[in-house]
């Protein structure tokens, strides 16, 4: 527990609720306001999905929805084909959010993550792009869902910002896409 200093730990509460004056927190390996038969099942939880309710310092937490977590990761270069000219990242939020405009009006859009990269080969260094498609717990998207949906966002990027290849890893596959 000592290696996990200032990390609030589950909470599990009989009634299913966290109120301030039951508010138990780990810091450094010591709990507080916690007694040793709390103690137990605080920290045996501690890794685990079990608990239902969450404390941090501000307050209570409560899970809205769980579901198993997917994503795609696509990689794109911030070079126009293989030239000098490059984009910024303001260009790329621009374009996928003009991408994620196309959902449904009544949808939340399929989020995605945008993390700059640097690809190294040799002598050939280029800033760049993973951009996530993920999982949204509160949408209802399966995998081939958003595998599709990062597939044509993979398009659109490839062709507004004219790369020669983008590639996707899905779970623990590698694929490569190239202009026609």
């Amino acid at each position: 527990m000592g290696s996990r200093s200032r990390a609030a730990v589950p909470i599990f509460a009989a009634n299913n609720r966290v109120g301030d004056a039951q508010a138990r927190i780990a810091y450094d390996g010591g709990l507080k306001n916690v007694d040793a038969a709390m103690a137990a099942p605080l920290l045996d939880g501690y890794d685990s999905w079990g608990p239902r309710f969450y404390c941090d310092k501000g307050g209570n937490m409560q899970v809205l929805k769980r579901t198993k977590a997917f994503e795609v990761r696509l990689y794109m270069g911030s070079r126009k084909g293989y030239g000098e000219e490059q984009y910024a990242s303001h260009h790329v939020v621009r374009a996928i959010s003009e991408f994620q405009r196309t959902t449904e009006r009544d949808e939340s859009p399929i989020p995605v993550r945008l993390t700059p990269t640097t690809f190294v080969s040799k002598d050939y260094v280029e800033e760049g792009w993973e951009i996530a498609v993920v999982r949204y717990p509160l949408r209802e998207d399966s995998d081939d869902d958003i595998i599709q949906w990062a597939g044509e966002l993979a398009a659109v990027l490839m062709k507004r910002f004219q790369q020669e290849q983008m590639s996707a890893v899905i779970r623990d596959e590698l694929i490569v896409f190239s202009r026609e």
